[in-house]
């Protein structure tokens, strides 16, 4: 049978014809071959919104093939269609999940409310980048006189329109609502960052191991305990793979260094670093930015901004987000020079160093390294423990 994992030699069945509906195709490992075992793909039961799947993915020209089933708006009645397709189904999709009223939503935008008890985070969340552009609101406020004219849809999004600029008063809602989990979020994550770097320079344990480890390649490569002063943390991978027949350096360091429960207690050392090790500096720096827009934003909007007790909250939200900037950009700088010092003081001497979760990720490495060669101790005592006899033997 054709299985989707086939070699490319088997029966694949024809490829996609000329009549594909969009720009690009989907390339997958496929089978145009039912195989004769059962597979979670031999159920008939699924079944496809063609017009939402053009709205999302089409482009501006294409139009939705024929269907059973017409496109929500236009079932629900005629009337003067004002938004194109994929604008009024993105409109109509939020808002069939808003908890929210058109009505209420407009309230909310015109007050500024930030306390999320009418419209929540989610229901914003939902709802940006679908509101009626200003151009959009101009052309249905021509129908508020006889809202009876239009379809279902644009009679529901008229409300909607009575904001004068509303999506942006819709983004300033978003950030009033997110921006304290965003801080926290991206203050932990510096802190992390900081706290794995400390780690590094406290651990006499990690230490002990990069100095034993230095010695060893030293006498490897010098046949004296000289040599190398220093060694980066990211090449010992390199020293983990030296090995003459089933015997390695690491095989020594688990012997003589890191037992058992020395391995353990490096890990406990090392906790954050394990953690930072997943973080991603350039995601940081790019949620630093956006914070920084929250602050822009903020500040534009207060500019222009007519209504005093809108004015008041937007004031007060803008004082809390430039604290919240000033202590994520303490936050960024700090954890940045403790990462800097520990990879100095590791060893690392590049006039470039490495991003912060690299030079962690080197860290984990090395730890991981050494509980793979402990447990090959471990599986095999009697094997080590014959060693040093041998070498005993040998030296006389």
């Amino acid at each position: 049978g054709g299985s989707a994992g086939a070699p490319a030699g088997g029966p694949r069945g024809p490829s996609p014809g000329p009549g594909a509906p969009f720009a690009r195709r989907l390339h997958l490992k496929q089978s145009y071959q039912m195989p004769s075992f059962t597979t979670v793909f031999g159920e008939k039961d699924v079944s496809l919104d063609l017009p939402l799947l053009h709205a999302l993915l089409g482009s501006q020209e294409q139009r939705p093939p024929p269907t059973e089933r017409a496109p929500l708006s236009a079932r629900k009645g005629d009337g003067v269609s004002v938004l194109d397709f994929r604008r009024a189904m993105g409109l109509e999709i939020a808002l069939s999940r808003v908890s929210a009223s058109p009505e209420a939503i407009r309230s909310c935008l015109r007050a500024l409310d930030f306390s999320g008890k009418v419209v929540g985070a989610e229901d914003v969340g939902l709802l940006l980048g679908k509101l009626p552009c200003a151009e959009e609101a101009q052309l249905l406020l021509k129908h508020a006189g006889a809202p009876d004219k239009l379809r279902e849809l644009e009679r529901r999004a008229l409300p909607l329109c009575q904001v004068p600029d509303a999506e942006r008063r819709l983004r300033l809602l978003h950030i009033g609502m997110s921006h304290a989990a965003a801080y926290s979020n991206l203050l932990q994550s510096f802190e992390c960052m900081h706290q794995a770097a400390s780690e590094v320079l406290a651990s006499v344990r990690l230490h002990n191991v990069l100095r034993c480890s230095l010695q060893i390649a030293n006498y490897i490569n010098h046949g004296s305990l000289e040599g190398a002063k220093t060694f980066s943390v990211g090449s010992f991978s390199a020293f983990a793979s030296f090995k003459l027949g089933s015997s390695s350096a690491l095989h020594y360091l688990c012997l003589t260094l890191c037992t058992a429960d020395f391995v353990r207690g490096l890990k406990a050392d090392l906790e954050a670093v394990f953690k930072a090790a997943r973080e991603s500096c350039e995601a940081q720096q790019e949620e630093l930015r956006a914070f920084s827009t929250f602050a822009t934003d903020a500040e534009g909007h207060l500019e222009t901004e007519a209504d005093e007790d809108a004015r008041a909250r937007v004031s007060d939200l803008l004082r809390v987000l430039a604290m919240e900037l000033t202590s994520l950009q303490q936050a960024e700088k700090r954890a940045k020079l403790r990462v800097e010092e520990a990879q100095r003081f590791l060893g690392e001497r590049a006039a470039v160093l490495s991003k912060g979760e690299v030079f962690f990720s080197h860290v984990v490495d090395l730890v991981r390294h050494l509980e793979d060669a402990q447990a090959d101790v471990a599986q095999n005592p009697q094997k080590w423990q014959d060693l040093p006899l041998a070498a005993a033997a040998t030296a006389t």
